[in-house]
């Protein structure tokens, strides 16, 4: 069993805080080249926060089997070039993109990343409830996501 102090602190107020001090997270880096275009995430990877560093070609992420809990964090490091990123799926939920929503409706099948409007600081999180994928997240501009109907 794992010690209780070590796990726990407690609070001036006498409230014990759960004790992540220096937790580093997951990360991943992608950089889409005319070599490697595509970017396959496993079960394992969940939890991770995925560096989209720009593209070099159109390119692919593919997420797992859906599965209740599953979740990554991307975050765009550098201003993307005229390269698309899709993402395949069964996707709901919303982005902000230069203030207005871009809505993905129940039946939203993909979501693509324009590329020349993606840039640095532009972040979503996707997360898995079982049976589709709830996306949320902002983009400094409008377009920067669109959604594919089946």
């Amino acid at each position: 069993m794992a010690d209780f102090k070590k796990l726990y602190s407690k609070s001036a107020l006498g409230n014990y805080l759960f004790a992540q001090k220096g937790v580093k997270q997951h990360c991943i880096t992608f950089t889409g080249t005319a070599a490697l275009t595509d970017l396959a995430l496993s079960d394992e990877d969940s939890g991770s926060t995925v560096f989209l560093n720009g593209t070099g070609a159109a390119s692919t992420i593919t997420l797992p089997a859906q599965d209740a809990g599953l979740e990554f964090d991307f975050v765009c490091t550098a201003d993307s070039g005229n390269h698309v990123i899709v993402i395949a799926g069964l996707f709901d939920g919303f982005v902000l993109d230069a203030g207005a929503v871009t809505d993905l409706a129940d039946a939203t099948q993909s979501i693509t990343l324009v590329g020349s409007a993606i840039k640095i600081g532009d972040r979503f999180k996707i997360v898995s409830n079982g049976t589709k994928w709830i996306v949320s997240g902002s983009f400094l501009t409008d377009g920067a996501v669109t959604a594919q109907d089946a």
